[in-house]
Parts: C-alpha cells; structure tokens; sequence
C-alpha cells in the first residue's frame, strides 16, 4: 500500500447546490411549519361549530338560500 487512495476524505466538496425543486420543496415545508405553528386552532374549532349550525338542515336554511 502506497498510501494513494481514491476513497473521498473530509476535505473533499460533497456539498452540492440545492436544485429548483429541492429549494421549493424546502420553501413549502418551511411555510407549511410555520403556518401550523402560528394559526389559531381555538379559533378554527369556533369557526368550524358556527358553520355547521349555520349550515344544519332546517326549514330557515331553505329560506337563508334564497334570501343571499
């Protein structure tokens, strides 16, 4: 053995540039993260109640439909 290897060492570039899709890809994750993280899911749960009241089936819903 001469000490002439072809295996890479720590100082070769392995590091490569993100291409458009990885770096999108990333753009969406993060955005999706932080949108999960930062929305108010109380809110989304009284929201979500008042609709399905609202949209109950009953005879002033048939009424609510013509009246808009």
């Amino acid at each position: 053995m001469n000490g002439t290897s072809s295996a890479p060492t720590a100082s070769s570039p392995t590091h490569r540039r993100p291409t458009l899709r990885g770096r999108i890809l990333m753009w969406w994750q993060t955005t999706a993260e932080i949108t999960d993280l930062t929305r108010d899911h109380e809110r989304e749960r009284r929201v979500r109640a008042e609709a399905a009241v609202r949209l109950a089936p009953n005879p002033g819903g048939i009424a609510d439909l013509f009246r808009r």
